[in-house]
Protein backbone atom coordinates (compact mmCIF):
# COMPACT_ATOMS: atom_id res chain seq x y z
CA UNK A 1 0.00 0.00 0.00
CA UNK A 2 2.86 2.39 0.81
CA UNK A 3 4.44 1.63 -2.56
CA UNK A 4 1.24 2.45 -4.40
CA UNK A 5 0.94 5.75 -2.53
CA UNK A 6 4.59 6.54 -3.30
CA UNK A 7 4.19 5.82 -7.00
CA UNK A 8 0.95 7.80 -7.23
CA UNK A 9 2.64 10.75 -5.47
CA UNK A 10 5.64 10.63 -7.80
CA UNK A 11 3.36 10.30 -10.82
CA UNK A 12 1.28 13.35 -9.77
CA UNK A 13 4.43 15.38 -9.21
CA UNK A 14 5.73 14.48 -12.67
CA UNK A 15 2.38 15.33 -14.25
CA UNK A 16 2.42 18.75 -12.54
CA UNK A 17 5.97 19.40 -13.72
CA UNK A 18 5.10 18.34 -17.26
CA UNK A 19 2.11 20.66 -17.32
CA UNK A 20 3.98 23.66 -15.86
CA UNK A 21 7.25 23.25 -17.75
CA UNK A 22 5.90 24.20 -21.20
CA UNK A 23 5.08 27.68 -19.89
CA UNK A 24 8.62 28.56 -18.87
CA UNK A 25 9.82 29.55 -22.32
CA UNK A 26 6.65 31.56 -23.03
CA UNK A 27 7.00 33.38 -19.68
CA UNK A 28 10.63 34.24 -20.41
CA UNK A 29 9.78 35.33 -23.96
CA UNK A 30 6.90 37.51 -22.78
CA UNK A 31 8.81 39.19 -19.95
CA UNK A 32 11.81 39.84 -22.21
CA UNK A 33 9.65 41.15 -25.06
CA UNK A 34 6.04 41.87 -24.01
CA UNK A 35 4.52 41.93 -27.47
CA UNK A 36 1.17 40.82 -28.83
CA UNK A 37 2.78 37.73 -30.32
CA UNK A 38 4.37 36.67 -27.01
CA UNK A 39 1.21 37.50 -25.09
CA UNK A 40 -0.83 35.25 -27.38
CA UNK A 41 1.75 32.45 -27.14
CA UNK A 42 1.56 32.63 -23.34
CA UNK A 43 -2.24 32.71 -23.42
CA UNK A 44 -2.30 29.70 -25.75
CA UNK A 45 -0.11 27.69 -23.34
CA UNK A 46 -2.33 28.73 -20.46
CA UNK A 47 -5.39 26.84 -21.69
CA UNK A 48 -7.57 25.66 -20.13
CA UNK A 49 -7.87 28.89 -18.16
CA UNK A 50 -9.33 26.99 -15.20
CA UNK A 51 -5.88 25.84 -14.15
CA UNK A 52 -3.89 28.96 -15.06
CA UNK A 53 -0.63 27.04 -14.75
CA UNK A 54 1.40 29.69 -16.54
CA UNK A 55 0.27 32.45 -14.17
CA UNK A 56 1.12 30.23 -11.19
CA UNK A 57 4.56 29.63 -12.69
CA UNK A 58 5.06 33.32 -13.41
CA UNK A 59 4.15 34.25 -9.82
CA UNK A 60 6.57 31.74 -8.30
CA UNK A 61 9.48 34.02 -9.13
CA UNK A 62 9.20 37.42 -7.40
CA UNK A 63 11.40 38.96 -10.11
CA UNK A 64 8.80 37.96 -12.70
CA UNK A 65 6.11 39.99 -10.94
CA UNK A 66 8.47 42.93 -10.52
CA UNK A 67 9.23 42.81 -14.25
CA UNK A 68 5.51 42.68 -15.02
CA UNK A 69 4.84 45.66 -12.70
CA UNK A 70 7.64 47.71 -14.30
CA UNK A 71 6.43 46.88 -17.78
CA UNK A 72 2.87 47.86 -16.80
CA UNK A 73 4.06 51.16 -15.32
CA UNK A 74 5.56 52.01 -18.71
CA UNK A 75 2.11 51.60 -20.26
CA UNK A 76 2.70 48.38 -22.18
CA UNK A 77 -0.74 47.17 -23.26
CA UNK A 78 0.11 43.47 -22.99
CA UNK A 79 1.62 43.73 -19.50
CA UNK A 80 -1.33 45.76 -18.26
CA UNK A 81 -3.74 43.27 -19.80
CA UNK A 82 -1.99 40.29 -18.20
CA UNK A 83 -1.85 42.01 -14.82
CA UNK A 84 -5.55 42.93 -14.96
CA UNK A 85 -6.48 39.41 -16.02
CA UNK A 86 -5.01 37.97 -12.82
CA UNK A 87 -5.57 40.91 -10.47
CA UNK A 88 -8.15 38.97 -8.45
CA UNK A 89 -5.55 36.27 -7.66
CA UNK A 90 -3.27 38.76 -5.89
CA UNK A 91 -3.46 39.91 -2.29
CA UNK A 92 -1.48 41.89 0.26
CA UNK A 93 1.65 43.58 -1.02
CA UNK A 94 1.39 41.96 -4.44
CA UNK A 95 -2.07 43.48 -4.93
CA UNK A 96 -0.94 46.87 -3.67
CA UNK A 97 2.06 46.81 -6.04
CA UNK A 98 -0.23 45.79 -8.90
CA UNK A 99 -2.56 48.74 -8.26
CA UNK A 100 0.42 51.10 -8.13
CA UNK A 101 1.69 49.70 -11.44
CA UNK A 102 -1.74 50.05 -13.04
CA UNK A 103 -2.07 53.59 -11.71
CA UNK A 104 1.30 54.53 -13.13
CA UNK A 105 0.31 52.95 -16.45
CA UNK A 106 -2.33 55.69 -16.66
CA UNK A 107 0.42 58.28 -16.41
CA UNK A 108 2.32 56.61 -19.28
CA UNK A 109 -0.54 55.52 -21.53
CA UNK A 110 -3.94 56.59 -20.16
CA UNK A 111 -6.12 54.91 -22.76
CA UNK A 112 -5.15 51.31 -21.93
CA UNK A 113 -6.73 51.01 -18.49
CA UNK A 114 -9.76 53.06 -19.52
CA UNK A 115 -10.30 50.71 -22.49
CA UNK A 116 -9.98 47.71 -20.18
CA UNK A 117 -12.57 49.24 -17.85
CA UNK A 118 -14.83 50.06 -20.79
CA UNK A 119 -14.65 46.41 -21.87
CA UNK A 120 -15.56 45.25 -18.34
CA UNK A 121 -12.27 43.42 -17.86
CA UNK A 122 -11.77 45.21 -14.54
CA UNK A 123 -14.38 46.08 -11.91
CA UNK A 124 -15.17 49.68 -11.07
CA UNK A 125 -13.69 49.16 -7.61
CA UNK A 126 -10.46 47.76 -9.06
CA UNK A 127 -10.34 50.61 -11.58
CA UNK A 128 -10.79 53.20 -8.83
CA UNK A 129 -8.13 51.55 -6.67
CA UNK A 130 -5.71 51.80 -9.58
CA UNK A 131 -6.65 55.44 -10.18
CA UNK A 132 -5.57 56.51 -6.69
CA UNK A 133 -2.75 54.05 -6.02
CA UNK A 134 0.55 55.83 -5.49
CA UNK A 135 3.99 54.57 -4.49
CA UNK A 136 4.86 54.54 -0.79
CA UNK A 137 7.00 57.67 -1.04
CA UNK A 138 3.74 59.66 -1.20
CA UNK A 139 2.35 58.39 2.12
CA UNK A 140 3.53 61.38 4.17
CA UNK A 141 3.90 63.72 1.22
CA UNK A 142 0.54 65.44 0.78
CA UNK A 143 1.74 67.93 -1.84
CA UNK A 144 3.47 65.23 -3.84
CA UNK A 145 0.38 62.99 -3.69
CA UNK A 146 -1.87 65.85 -4.81
CA UNK A 147 0.44 66.71 -7.70
CA UNK A 148 0.63 63.05 -8.75
CA UNK A 149 -3.16 62.66 -8.70
CA UNK A 150 -3.65 65.94 -10.59
CA UNK A 151 -1.10 64.77 -13.16
CA UNK A 152 -3.04 61.52 -13.51
CA UNK A 153 -6.27 63.48 -13.93
CA UNK A 154 -4.60 65.60 -16.64
CA UNK A 155 -3.37 62.44 -18.38
CA UNK A 156 -6.92 61.13 -18.48
CA UNK A 157 -8.27 64.49 -19.69
CA UNK A 158 -5.80 64.37 -22.60
CA UNK A 159 -7.51 61.29 -24.10
CA UNK A 160 -9.14 62.25 -27.39
CA UNK A 161 -11.23 59.10 -27.97
CA UNK A 162 -14.96 59.81 -27.84
CA UNK A 163 -15.78 56.20 -27.04
CA UNK A 164 -13.99 56.62 -23.69
CA UNK A 165 -15.96 59.74 -22.65
CA UNK A 166 -17.90 57.89 -19.96
CA UNK A 167 -14.75 56.36 -18.46
CA UNK A 168 -12.95 59.72 -18.65
CA UNK A 169 -15.80 61.49 -16.88
CA UNK A 170 -16.16 58.90 -14.12
CA UNK A 171 -12.39 58.70 -13.58
CA UNK A 172 -12.06 62.49 -13.44
CA UNK A 173 -14.94 62.82 -10.98
CA UNK A 174 -13.50 60.11 -8.77
CA UNK A 175 -10.04 61.69 -8.82
CA UNK A 176 -11.49 65.14 -8.08
CA UNK A 177 -13.31 63.69 -5.05
CA UNK A 178 -10.11 62.02 -3.83
CA UNK A 179 -8.07 65.20 -4.32
CA UNK A 180 -10.70 67.16 -2.40
CA UNK A 181 -10.68 64.55 0.37
CA UNK A 182 -6.89 64.68 0.70
CA UNK A 183 -6.91 68.48 0.68
CA UNK A 184 -9.58 68.64 3.42
CA UNK A 185 -8.00 65.89 5.48
CA UNK A 186 -4.65 67.67 5.70
CA UNK A 187 -6.01 71.17 6.48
Amino acid sequence: MKRIFFFVSVFMMLVNLAIAAPCQQEIVNFLNNPSRENYLALAKKNRPRVTDKCWIELKKEPDNLLTLYECSKKGNQWCVDLLVKYLSTLDGGELEDAYIALGESIDSNPTILLEIHRNSQITTDQFQQALIALPLNYVDNKNGALLALKHRENSIASIKSNRLNYQKKSASEFLENQISHITNKWQ
